[in-house]
């Protein structure tokens, strides 16, 4: 059974839409035909995987989705949704040749993961849904509408030497709390051998990856657990700008980083300290208190956001 059973969804004047999803990752392309009268709604379908070789070309992912959507060509559908962090623009012209006539939009991962867990709660309040992974992406919906931000490059430590690629500004959220900025602090940490004590069961620091790290916090790793939650402080000070500025009812956080971490049961504790440190930076303590809760993850819910986000806009303009 799916997460999403039991949401209801209606779209407009219907209470039912069929849309075709397409999630371009990293190492694999995630397909899903999304049916708001169907329980469950997402039926997954087998991924296109796609070779290591190939994971930087970006013909490649796009001759991947092209032939997806001639399979279903002859499906009764309403709308086509892409997920992907790519450009929005080219994706869209790709797409809407391959099928004329059809709705397409072209949506961000952590916008359509805050649109999916806005309807899992019920589409009320005010929502703040926060992604960690190769970057940190931030969705909120106010008054029921869904609005993008840059709270991935909001600075929290102007000090910081760190850098995240994407923005000139040091120390922002993304240098310092995404799934890369952990792995690398855990190698800085296993490579200073006056500060940290290597063991043999830790993971080589040159080989690490998410899983290895929140394994080896799990044991006891204490560079592991520090990586870890170094990251929770600096995302907890982010978090609590963002509940300064609007005071959203929830802040729920998703993500590949949040999501390993919380199935071993916080090991390394990440969460915790992402609490520490947003409710120790927000608003005093006769404020409202700050609710941050962890949201499911995984392809499935990005997919079915963003096919809420294609079909036909409700009678107040927000998608669903």
């Amino acid at each position: 059974m799916t997460a999403l059973a039991g949401v209801t969804v209606r779209v407009g004047e219907t209470d039912r839409v069929r849309v075709y999803a397409v999630s371009i990752g990293t190492g694999q392309v995630a397909h899903a035909l999304v049916d708001t009268a169907t329980d469950p709604m997402v039926q997954m379908l087998r991924p296109r995987l796609i070779p290591r070789s190939a994971r930087k070309v970006p013909a490649f992912y796009r001759e991947q989705v092209l032939a997806l959507l001639a399979e279903i060509a002859t499906t009764d559908l309403d709308a086509v949704a892409i997920v992907t962090a790519q450009p929005a623009a080219p994706w869209h012209d790709h797409v809407t040749r391959q099928v004329p006539g059809l709705p397409v939009t072209v949506t961000h991962p952590g916008l359509a993961a805050t649109w999916a867990e806005y309807h899992r709660r019920g589409r009320t309040g005010t929502l703040a849904h926060v992604t960690v992974s190769a970057t940190v992406h931030a969705g909120i919906v106010l008054n029921g509408q869904l609005h993008p931000n840059t709270f991935g490059h909001i600075p929290i430590d102007p000090d910081s030497p760190r850098r995240c690629g994407t923005c000139a500004t040091p120390g922002c959220v993304t240098a310092l709390a995404a799934a890369p900025a952990v792995l690398r602090r855990y190698r800085e940490l296993r490579t200073t051998a006056s500060r940290i004590r290597r063991t043999s069961a830790s993971p080589q620091p040159g080989s690490i990856m998410l899983v290895d790290l929140a394994q080896a916090a799990a044991r006891g790793d204490d560079a592991a657990r520090q990586a870890m939650q170094e990251a929770g402080h600096w995302l907890g000070i982010g978090l609590a700008t963002v509940a300064n500025l609007i005071g959203p009812d929830v802040i729920t956080i998703g993500g590949a980083l949040p999501a390993i971490t919380a199935r071993r049961a916080d090991a390394g504790g990440y969460l915790a300290a992402i609490e520490r440190a947003a409710h120790s930076h927000a608003t005093p303590a006769d404020a409202t208190p700050m609710v941050i809760n962890s949201a499911p993850d995984g392809a499935e819910r990005s997919l079915f956001g963003a096919a809420l986000l294609a079909v036909p806009r409700g009678p107040q303009g927000s998608p669903g």
